[in-house]
């Protein structure tokens, strides 16, 4: 397994530190925060799913924090017009989530966001 020298390790992280910051700025820009950015293309890029599992998958189980992340971030959206909630079909307690028309657009535009610092790191690691 080949590893990195030091240098080339705090170029990487530096690099990748600042292209996270660029992102947030850019979710801001756009008036989204992080976990509301994250809940619209996880929904676009799975078509819908329960709201419980939404939360596990972005923050992980048995994560009060995230559900309350999560929860809040599909009540903005909801707000928003981008996102509906509804009754699951097996769970009648559980809340199926998923994007609206304008939620489809909003998730274009954000593929448009997050693909732009991985074109940039796929040119880094190839020079």
């Amino acid at each position: 397994m080949k590893t990195l020298d030091e240098k080339t390790t705090k170029a990487m992280k530096k690099y990748f530190s600042v292209q996270k910051l660029g992102i947030e700025s850019k979710l801001r820009s756009y008036g989204y925060t992080v976990p509301y950015g994250l809940v619209i293309l996880k929904l676009g890029m799975t078509g819908g799913m329960p709201q419980k599992d939404l939360s596990e998958e972005l923050w992980g189980t048995d994560s009060t924090d995230g559900a309350t992340k999560t929860s809040q971030a599909v009540k903005a959206a909801i707000g928003h017009g981008l996102v509906e909630q509804s009754a699951s079909e097996t769970d009648r307690r559980a809340k199926y989530v998923s994007l609206t028309d304008s939620g489809e657009a909003a998730y274009s535009e954000l593929c448009g966001i997050f693909k732009e610092p991985e074109e940039s790191a796929a040119a880094a690691a190839a020079a």
